[in-house]
C-alpha cells in the first residue's frame, strides 16, 4: 500500500487539544490561551445571541466571558477526541449548561485547526435549536 503522507495523523495534536479542554475545565484560561496561535480564527453559530467570528486571543476572552454572562454554569465535555489528518482534530461531545435553573445537555462538534503545535481555527457545530429554545425560555421567565 502506498504511502499517503495528505492523510497522515498527528498525535501531538490531539493531544495539545486534550490539554486545553482539561484547562478550559480547570478554569485556566491562560493555559488555554498558550495552546493557541496568536491568529486565531474561533467561529460559534452565528444565530446564537453570544455566537459570532473572534480573532485573535483577546476576542476569544470575550466570547469565554459572553458564555459566563449567559449561563449560570457550563461544562464542556469531550466524549471523543479524533485524529483528523495532519492538521485536524475533531472533538465530539457536549455542553452541559445550567440556565434558568434547569440543566441540559447540547451536543456539539469542533473542528480545531493547528499548525506547528498551536490551534490556528476553531469552528463549532451544536444543536442551537434545542439551546435557543431554552435561551428563549429563560429570557421569557426572567
Amino acid at each position: 500500500m502506498p504511502d499517503n503522507p495528505g492523510n497522515t495523523v498527528n498525535p501531538g495534536n490531539a493531544v495539545t487539544v486534550r490539554r486545553a479542554y482539561d484547562a478550559f475545565a480547570r478554569g485556566d484560561i491562560p493555559a488555554v490561551l498558550a495552546a493557541m496561535d496568536p491568529g486565531i480564527v474561533w467561529y460559534s453559530p452565528e444565530e446564537l445571541p453570544f455566537g459570532g467570528r473572534f480573532e485573535g486571543p483577546e476576542e476569544v476572552v470575550g466570547f469565554f466571558r459572553s458564555l459566563g454572562e449567559t449561563f449560570d454554569a457550563l461544562e464542556v465535555v469531550p466524549d471523543r477526541i479524533l485524529d483528523a489528518g495532519p492538521d485536524h482534530v475533531v472533538v465530539e461531545g457536549r455542553d452541559v449548561v445550567t440556565l434558568g435553573g434547569e440543566r441540559l445537555e447540547i451536543g456539539f462538534l469542533h473542528l480545531v485547526t493547528l499548525h506547528a503545535g498551536r490551534i490556528t481555527a476553531f469552528r463549532e457545530y451544536a444543536d442551537t435549536g434545542k439551546l435557543l429554545r431554552h435561551l428563549d425560555a429563560a429570557t421569557a421567565a426572567g
